[in-house]
């Protein structure tokens, strides 16, 4: 039998004076809440005044915020500061990367959590990011950023691999700058795959800004070419992307067990990983 309105009314009332803070009065917000509910014309106003005035925000803006509102509640607790608020100014706010893990920037295609859980698109920065596809992340045609930080000695190299895929149904001349290493110039097929390694010295590692949680370590993509999937989904899909980044594994120069798992997973058996039979698992 369908619940009369004044049952229904009953319940939600009894809900929200048993589910939100009360100090004598209901709270401003329950009362906001019932009148909601409740009252139809006061709705069918809000609801107007929302259609006329709402401007919607960027993710940016939004990300300002939130950003603006940890830095505000780490100032209260600087016991709680980890040294990359500093980079801020910088416009980056990077984490922790595990030397010798890979990190890709896919999609999170997992029905569950689980301890050392981590996403590899945490480590992008700023506006200039579409968003992940199970392989990987398209750039929007500005230059897209990453930051991360890493616990390197500084006393011996290290090793940077990158994935970066070319512009889609476009050739393209793109530009891979390691902030600080080295910046590397190349051409790319139309959705060609390329692997980039960057060798780092000790010198320049010991040169590079640094937070107690490790090296910062920013990688800066861009492109002559940018594709417009609109034309090809009749508007469906309204990205203009440029190339897009796969993933990276920083580690060690000599950490030779990490940079041969690495090269083994990601290209030698890349192959294999299609035809593997189920319960085979990858990446682990």
């Amino acid at each position: 039998m369908t619940e009369s309105v004044e049952t229904f009314r009953s319940r939600a009332e009894t809900w929200i004076a048993t589910n939100l803070p009360s100090r004598g009065d209901p709270p401003a917000g329950a009362q906001e809440l019932q009148r909601l509910m409740f009252d139809a014309g006061y709705r069918a106003e809000r609801e107007k005044h929302i259609a006329e005035k709402f401007r919607p925000r960027s993710w940016l803006e939004i990300g300002g915020q939130v950003v603006a509102a940890a830095l505000k509640w780490a100032e209260k607790d600087a016991s709680a500061r980890t040294g990359k608020e500093a980079f801020a100014e910088r416009g980056l706010w990077p984490f922790a990367a595990e030397p010798g893990r890979y990190y890709g920037f896919t999609e999170n295609q997992q029905t569950q959590i689980w301890p050392g859980m981590i996403s590899g698109e945490i480590f992008r920065q700023g506006g200039g990011w579409w968003w992940p596809e199970p392989w990987g992340c398209w750039t929007k045609p500005t230059v897209a950023r990453v930051a991360f930080l890493a616990a390197l000695p500084i006393e011996r190299p290290a090793a940077l691999y990158l994935g970066v895929k070319g512009v889609q149904g476009h050739h393209c001349a793109a530009t891979v700058n390691l902030v600080g290493v080295g910046k590397r110039e190349l051409r790319l097929a139309p959705d060609e795959t390329r692997w980039l390694a960057f060798p780092i010295p000790a010198a320049t590692l010991a040169s590079l800004a640094r937070s107690p949680e490790g090296l910062l370590f920013e990688l800066r993509f861009s492109a002559n070419a940018a594709a417009d999937f609109r034309a090809a989904t009749g508007g469906e899909d309204p990205r203009v992307a440029s190339v897009g980044v796969l993933g990276f594994m920083i580690c060690g120069a000599d950490d030779y067990v990490a940079r041969l798992d690495f090269i083994e997973r990601t290209m030698g058996l890349r192959a294999m990983e299609d035809d593997a039979p189920k319960g085979v698992e990858f990446g682990a």
